[in-house]
């Protein structure tokens, strides 16, 4: 129970009151909680990212950043890149630049408190 315990702590993030803040207010706008804190991370990745990459960058656990990924390729403002080792390869991602992504990293911006250390450029 202890190595249990100890691997899940290994995974977790200390959520701070600027996080509670930027997440609350990614939830209003986008319906997730997560997307503003992912976008930020793609961008300070700038734009070319594996999912590792982007889930590190936001202190954010694998499973709660795929389906914002996911979420981002159908507005397509993310391009999944084929992988190069088959199924099993890496999946890296690009930014689509344009007024829909200057917008959504706008957004994202604002939903991060002042006070709050900001990711990305």
């Amino acid at each position: 129970m202890e190595r249990i315990a100890a691997r899940f702590m290994l995974h977790t993030k200390t959520v701070s009151v600027g996080d509670q803040e930027t997440r609350r207010r990614s939830a209003a706008l986008f319906g997730n909680e997560k997307v503003a804190e992912v976008v930020l991370a793609l961008e300070a990745n700038h734009g070319f990212a594996r999912l590792t990459d982007v889930s590190v960058t936001a202190g954010i656990v694998h499973s709660m950043v795929r389906p914002v990924l996911g979420r981002l390729v159908e507005g397509r403002v993310l391009v999944a890149l084929p992988r190069e080792r088959g199924r099993r390869g890496e999946q890296f991602f690009e930014v689509q630049r344009g007024a829909a992504w200057s917008a959504l990293l706008q957004l994202s911006r604002e939903c991060v408190p002042a006070e709050a250390p900001q990711l990305g450029p």
